[in-house]
């Protein structure tokens, strides 16, 4: 199963490009003089066409309740994005471009870097 799934999503993840040590360097002085709060920006993080493409896949494919308690007003998705291939291997099918995003806001490269 986990073959097919990969086959649905032919095109490499897209994430983020490592830094090298320069720009490390110049990203946390930016970082640290940064206001009103110490924040960085990293562009592009991610393709807007596959950004958009995610979108209309989220939008369109998975079903949203709407949920609210004393804090908070959200649409809430009954899967879990994590474990989508197994929980719900159809829904996982009609959605490549946000398992993709998905893929790339965890791979590991990604996550060294933020």
């Amino acid at each position: 199963m986990a073959e097919l799934d990969r086959s649905k999503r032919a095109r490499p993840a897209p994430a983020l490009a490592p830094l090298d040590d320069a720009e490390i360097e110049a990203k946390s002085q930016t970082y640290a003089a940064a206001q009103p709060f110490p924040h960085v920006v990293l562009r592009p993080a991610i393709d807007d066409d596959e950004l958009r493409a995610a979108r209309r896949e989220a939008v369109h494919e998975l079903r949203a309740d709407y949920k609210e308690t004393d804090l908070f007003k959200v649409y809430q998705v009954p899967q879990d994005l994590g474990t989508i291939e197994r929980a719900a291997p159809d829904l996982a099918q009609k959605a490549p471009a946000l398992l993709r995003v998905r893929d790339a806001l965890y791979a590991p490269r990604t996550r060294a870097l933020v």
